[in-house]
């Protein structure tokens, strides 16, 4: 890899040990400082509910006139923030299989920008509106199903990490059928509103552990060094009936990728 490109800023945002460490940490500090703080304030004066925690309420200026706008920038920073995430998945799981990998990516990005679009555009609308309804799906279901499909590419690819993202990824799977389940089913929640905000949580506490699962991993393999990256590498696909892992060339020299976990 050229010297410019390796000091670039998007190699240095994009790095492994940069988004595991400080982006993501920072993003999800954000999203849930915001968040409960948006609970703190809706809540103020009475004992506080789950209910409370419906984040559609969070974000509406009728049911949360005096916190809308910090849950809201909280959700704006958090999709912002994590965007260089979604790099990330596409270089590092582009290693395994490329074209899943810009799928899966692609597809995650997606949930990321609709999750931005929410947070800025929610606070201007009337409750539950049928435009904030499709975002709020196609943020969930989109990172849900980006995160199953890399889920999937390194399950698929590399013996020692299978059990464990084969298990996210059937999740991620489950969690999309889910909410394919509640999208057309629009009056599942009618009669039991504090479920909703159970399974919002729910989904954004599975989408965040999928994402530090996966960069976690590809922090493991070492494919920079410092936070930056320092060597251009390779790699190729060593099948066998004993199902050997992938492995990357550094110097001329074979070195498991999964090295370091």
């Amino acid at each position: 890899m050229h010297t410019a490109e390796r000091n670039s800023p998007v190699a240095s945002w994009t790095s492994p040990t940069f988004v595991l460490w400080r982006l993501i940490p920072l993003a999800y500090g954000v999203f849930l400082a915001g968040y409960l703080i948006s609970i703190v304030v809706v809540s103020a004066g009475r004992s506080p509910r789950l209910e409370d925690g419906i984040m559609s309420d969070l974000l509406s200026r009728s049911d949360n006139p005096r916190g809308y706008l910090i849950s809201a920038a909280a959700t704006v920073v958090c999709g912002l923030l994590l965007l260089p995430t979604a790099t990330l998945l596409q270089k590092a799981c582009g290693l395994l299989h490329y074209r899943w990998a810009v799928l899966g990516a692609w597809i995650y990005r997606v949930g990321l920008v609709a999750t931005i679009a929410t947070g800025a555009s929610t606070p201007f609308q009337q409750p539950y509106v049928p435009i904030h309804i499709y975002l709020a799906f196609l943020a969930f279901m989109s990172l849900v199903a980006g995160l199953a499909i890399c889920h999937a590419v390194v399950a698929l690819s590399m013996p020692s990490a299978r059990l464990r993202h084969a298990t996210l990824a059937t999740l991620q799977v489950s969690v999309l059928l889910y909410l394919t389940y509640l999208f057309f089913t629009p009056r599942y929640f009618d009669g039991r509103r504090w479920f909703l905000a159970v399974c919002e949580w729910v989904v954004s506490a599975l989408i965040g552990s999928g994402t530090v699962s996966l960069i976690a991993l590809f922090r493991g393999w070492q494919l920079y060094r410092g936070d930056s990256c320092e060597e251009e590498l390779t790699t190729q696909h060593l099948s066998s009936p004993r199902g050997q892992e992938i492995k990357v060339l550094r110097g001329g020299k074979a070195v498991p990728i999964n090295e370091g976990l």
